[in-house]
């Protein structure tokens, strides 16, 4: 098969270099296609039954992440000045295209009994804007006489005041997202310059709008980095222009074609996805790297341009084709996961490494074909080097003190072990935004003014018409909010109860003593004046009961805070509810953004911990394809999985969590790492061929043929997955530093401990099933007949 690829590259370089050149035009113009994802993703699937209550929630009740909050703290707000500046600054709200409605102080209405016409009435508190001082007194006062409002729209101990914008879903799941929020943004920028006052903005469809953008940012920053970092470091390795400037094409191309994969599939462009196409471009340059150091080492022994192209393909071709499948395998786990953001991160991330493969073993061939022989000034790297000094080292260490290499692989072992112990799970619905970030420490202010901007919803499904509107339901609601109140993480519930309430303030003039739950008799008189209760015009209620009256809700907001406290939240708050609510009556669930956030949460990390599983199980099966030996199986992943443990250490001693955002990380880093030990130990069967079974001797020929590809690329994989600790997302940071220190540890254990092994175990390591695979890498097969390959002319002769 192998003779067979090299006559086809090389006899046809031309053609080869066209379609690739045609297939990559294609996937350049699909690539233009690929759109950042503004709306939010479905964490679970469609049949759980978190999901189903979300979903059902939001068709009785409408989207609970629709909202952006504007805030302010004014000693001022009810002076003249401030009070008109602030209602001219929300008309003009009002009129951007793609705010549906605004809840601010100058927009409230109040809830006035009509005797005359025996109903209750919407006026607006402020229909123009007062003229004077004592009207504005006037307006200040009754906003203040009315409790529904107290805590919603204002906080008089800190004299914050708050607008709630409700936006177009349609708008705000589309491109046209960016436009209107700018456009609110500015229009409030133009206002805080004007009034001196400091404007803080916060929720779901703000927050997700300008994370949408910093991705979009960074995804340019991250690929100018990764190729910066790879042409540095292959410049340092090969010395020579032409060594980094064909890797480089190849990696723009591996860009291209990820980005075309994700356009093919109809995928777009989330956190997940983001990281993709500098990733590409590290395993791209990985490739590069162990293909071009073969071809400096064939070249540097026999000088045959031709017949070092030819070995590079034949060996590197069979070696690194089961390592780039090893690093897929790593990201295919993914796609079990059952998530839609992680199956389609680990089909793309999983192609793109396969065509990377594909594409590099064909051109780098191609390219250096074109080009003279590697002058002696490019190959000196393999004979003096700091690489070299290293390789020695590991040498004399591996086979004079292997003693001390154990004691501190055992220690590794141990502080492993500690750590990992010590490992929390914990996420927020932000967490991946910095505290020192503009949209974090907005959010803190409405925290401490307003307890918070994440909706948690309480559903009562009274399992009967009509039965939310009963005094005996309604009374029960209201003993359920007053539970809620206990908690300093919700705020004021907002439900059908307050409305009733301020009904009855309504009902006796206005009189705030009266804002409370009326009796059965009062109730009864009230209905009358309450229009959605006789008539199918529903604008009072429609908020908080659904058209049948028998299911209610009962909103709070949520401070951000961690899956830990927004479980031990609801968990206390299940006895609370059926101890209020019998379950044999009454059907209360609990949903929202917080809750679906909470369970998907859970759900990714058991997913993830199953895909680790089944990336380990795979790799192994992969090894066993390659080995058949069970033992040399074992000894090949002890250098894997430790660095596995040593970095579970580390999230545990550092506090850094398991969430979605770092339990990524050991798949990932385990596909990649496993690459140093296939390229070992295939070079190892090749020597033992070479040296009689002389364990020794081939052991050390292969740490120092292959330490320089594992030098050079543990070394730029280490500083390729750096670049992603300058995001401005800490889970990308994590993953960044995190996936670079188990790289790094593998790399090491790599060139110590598993040569170490080797020499140890001799004989009960190296058997008969490890000399004898089912597939052979470097089998050093006769060789591949070149005479009518001419490099020099034209691709065929």
């Amino acid at each position: 098969m192998w003779h067979f690829l090299v006559k086809t590259i090389l006899r046809n370089r031309i053609t080869i270099l066209i379609v690739i050149a045609l297939m990559t035009a294609f996937m350049g113009y699909k690539a233009t296609q690929v759109r950042i994802q503004y709306e939010s993703a479905s964490i679970l699937p469609d049949k759980d039954s978190t999901n189903i209550v979300y979903q059902q929630f939001i068709k009785q009740f409408g989207q609970d992440g629709v909202v952006m909050f504007i805030g302010v703290v004014d000693q001022n707000f009810f002076t003249l000045s401030h009070f008109n500046a602030i209602y001219d600054l929300t008309d003009s709200l009002k009129k951007i295209r793609g705010v549906a409605e605004i809840v601010s102080v100058t927009r409230l209405y109040n809830l006035v009994k009509n005797d005359s016409l025996k109903k209750f009435e919407f006026i607006p508190i402020s229909p123009r804007k007062p003229v004077d001082q004592q009207a504005l007194d006037s307006v200040r006062n009754l906003i203040f006489s009315l409790p529904f409002y107290n805590e919603l729209v204002y906080n008089k101990s800190t004299s914050a005041y708050l607008m709630a914008v409700t936006l177009d879903k349609k708008i705000i799941d589309s491109k046209e997202r960016d436009r209107l929020i700018n456009d609110i943004k500015g229009t409030m920028e133009r206002f805080s310059e004007k009034s001196k006052v400091e404007v803080h903005f916060s929720g779901l469809p703000y927050i997700r709008t300008l994370v949408a953008r910093k991705l979009q940012n960074e995804l340019k920053l991250f690929i100018f980095l990764a190729l910066l970092v790879s042409a540095l470091f292959l410049l340092i390795f090969f010395r020579s222009a032409k060594a980094v400037l064909f890797p480089l094409v190849i990696m723009i191309i591996s860009v291209l074609w990820a980005l075309g994969l994700m356009a093919l599939f109809g995928y777009t462009i989330t956190m997940l996805t983001s990281i993709i196409p500098p990733l590409v471009i590290v395993i791209a340059v990985e490739n590069c790297i162990f293909i071009l150091n073969k071809y400096h080492y064939e070249y540097s022994n026999h000088r045959n341009q031709a017949k070092a192209l030819a070995r590079v393909i034949e060996r590197i071709g069979a070696a690194n084709l089961l390592t780039n499948a090893a690093t897929a395998a790593g990201f295919a786990a993914f796609t079990i996961t059952n998530n839609k953001l992680l199956v389609e991160f680990g089909l793309i991330a999983a192609l793109s490494i396969m065509v990377i493969y594909a594409i590099s073993l064909t051109l780098v061939p191609i390219f250096f074909s074109f080009l003279p022989p590697p002058k002696s000034r490019y190959t000196k790297h393999i004979e003096a080097s700091i690489a070299k000094s290293l390789i020695d080292k590991a040498v004399y260490w591996v086979t004079h003190y292997r003693k001390p290499i154990y004691i501190a692989m055992g220690a590794c072992i141990v502080i492993g072990v500690a750590g990992a112990l010590q490992l929390k799970t914990s996420g927020t619905i932000v967490d991946d935004i910095s505290k020192s970030d503009p949209i974090y420490k907005d959010m803190m202010f409405f925290e401490k003014n307003f307890k918070g901007i994440m909706p948690l919803e309480i559903v009562v499904d009274t399992k009967k018409k009509k039965g939310a509107l009963n005094l005996a339901t309604l009374k029960k609601i209201d003993r359920l909010q007053d539970s809620l109140k206990l908690y300093k993480e919700l705020s004021k519930p907002l439900s059908i109860v307050e409305v009733i309430k301020t009904a009855k303030q309504a009902f006796y003039a206005g009189d705030p003593q009266f804002y409370e739950l009326p009796n059965s008799n009062e109730l009864a008189f009230m209905a009358g004046y309450i229009p959605s209760f006789k008539s199918k015009k529903r604008s009072l209620l429609d908020n908080f009961i659904d058209s049948s009256y028998q299911v209610t809700r009962i909103s709070v907001q949520m401070a951000n805070v961690g899956t830990v406290k927004i479980d031990s939240i609801q968990k206390s708050l299940k006895p609370t509810i059926d101890s209020i609510f019998n379950p044999a009556k009454y059907n209360v669930t609990i949903t929202g953004t917080s809750v679906v956030f909470l369970k998907g949460t859970n759900f990714l990390i058991k997913n993830l911990w199953e895909s680790i599983a089944l990336a380990v199980v795979v790799i192994a099966l992969l090894l066993a394809f390659l080995f058949t030996s069970w033992r040399m199986i074992l000894i090949s992943l002890i250098p894997n999985l430790i660095p596995q443990l040593m970095t579970a250490a580390l999230m545990g001693f550092t506090g850094i969590p398991i969430k979605p955002s770092t339990i990524l990380i050991f798949s990932i880093a385990l596909g990649i790492s496993v690459d140093n030990s296939i390229q070992f130990l295939s070079r190892y069967r090749l020597q033992l061929k070479h040296t009689d079974h002389d364990i020794p001797s081939s052991v050390v020929s292969a740490l120092r043929e292959t330490g320089y590809s594992m030098i050079y690329s543990s070394t730029v994989l280490f500083f390729g997955f750096g670049i992603f600790m300058l995001s401005t997302f800490g889970g990308t940071q994590a993953l960044g530093f995190l996936i670079s220190f188990t790289l790094l540890v593998a790399g090491l254990l790599n060139m110590f401990v598993l040569p170490s092994m080797l020499l140890t175990l001799d004989n009960w390591s190296t058997t008969k099933a490890f000399e004898k695979p089912l597939m052979e890498i470097y089998d050093d097969p006769e060789e591949t007949d070149l005479q009518d390959i001419d490099l020099d002319n034209s691709e065929n002769k």
